[in-house]
């Protein structure tokens, strides 16, 4: 088998999008640099696999859009739910896992916990448009969204807000910005429930920006920038949203992590997919059954014909014969005649023979 051909290498300039380009420009290694905090801008560059953090410069703030080299995320599979350790589910007993309720806490968390370090003003308010836009979202093409999402843990007793990241979907991909947290061992829950939503609610892909051993004790692992980016287009056209089924609760006003956790049905939308799946395979079986069962009977007829020729190539001998033994043979009959008609039958054999190995 041939192997595929290696990827033509591309300059760093070469992966922003040519309709971001009077914005966006690479700067150096993993990074690249706007003046522009705009919200749909921020979105497009969601969108192309482009995770948005700020830095100032002189008294001025930058956009500095990362794409990296090495992407570390957690592809998640219908047949491999989260498995949370014991320890981490006694903790999660006494929390509740909540989407989009405190936009503004979490980022007070983030602050609290790390400094400023990348969430400036500028690009804190274009967060807070998208997470404004709520479940609409930013529509970049027709069907094709941004949304933005605080993700949050609260202790149930006391309804404080304990732990929380900020983060975005694209399509059938949820990605981590960053996060906080105050409770010792709430960040920890927090990143194992998050994980059995996102597999429950039907997310393919689970983008966690740079590579961490916390990161890869969930079974994530690092992709270079094509590979990242791969899964990325072919996991974005497909729609999911941040919620569980009706019954299960609405994870804006608060879902026990507990429940979560003891939740064992399959993602959403996995069963329809599988009996598509097993729809086709029927399908294909009897297709394969059909070609089966025609070939047999062109078979059969070859051979029937075959068969056909052979008794009338007998009979036509016994006739020679018969003239021959009463001396009125014929030149028509003659042995090389014969040789030839055997000699074509046998090549139509073998040609049969041949066909059918």
């Amino acid at each position: 088998m041939t192997p595929p051909p290696p990827r033509q290498q591309r300059a760093d300039a070469d992966y922003v999008p040519a309709h971001l380009r009077h914005y966006v420009f690479h700067s150096q290694d993993d990074f690249y640099v706007s003046r522009h905090f705009d919200p749909l801008l921020l979105s497009h560059l969601m969108y192309e696999g482009f995770l948005p953090i700020a830095s100032d410069f002189q008294d001025r703030c930058f956009l500095l859009p990362k794409l990296h080299r090495q992407r570390c995320v957690l592809l998640l599979k219908p047949n491999a739910p989260e498995h949370a350790p014991k320890i981490v589910r006694k903790k999660a007993k006494k929390l509740k896992f909540v989407l989009n309720r405190d936009f503004d806490g979490v980022v007070a968390g983030c602050h609290e916990k790390h400094g400023i370090p990348w969430l400036y003003p500028p690009i804190v308010q274009s967060f807070k448009t998208l997470f404004e836009a709520g479940s609409d979202g930013m529509e970049l093409y027709p069907g094709k969204k941004v949304r933005f999402f605080t993700v949050e843990m609260y202790d149930m007793a006391t309804d404080t807000l304990v732990a929380g990241e900020l983060g975005y979907t694209v399509g059938s991909v949820y990605t981590s910005l960053t996060g906080f947290s105050k409770a010792n061992g709430a960040g920890t829950v927090q990143l194992h429930v998050l994980s059995k939503f996102l597999y429950l609610a039907g997310f393919k892909m689970w983008d966690l920006g740079m590579s961490m051993d916390y990161k890869m004790s969930l079974g994530a692992r690092d992709l270079e920038r094509d590979d990242f980016l791969e899964q990325l287009y072919k996991w974005r056209p497909r729609e999911v949203l941040m919620q569980l089924d009706e019954k299960e609760g609405d994870v804006r006003v608060g879902v026990s992590v507990k429940a979560l956790f003891d939740n064992t049905r399959l993602p959403t939308g996995t069963v329809s997919e599988e009996i598509q799946g097993e729809r086709s395979e029927k399908a294909d079986g009897e297709q394969s059954e059909k070609d089966v069962n025609e070939n047999d009977s062109k078979e059969d007829t070859t051979e029937e014909k075959r068969e056909a020729g052979a008794k009338r190539k007998l009979s036509s001998n016994e006739d020679l014969q018969g003239e021959e033994k009463k001396g009125r043979s014929e030149a028509g009959a003659s042995p090389t005649s014969e040789e030839d008609t055997q000699a074509k039958e046998k090549g139509v054999a073998d040609a049969h023979s041949s066909s059918t190995d």
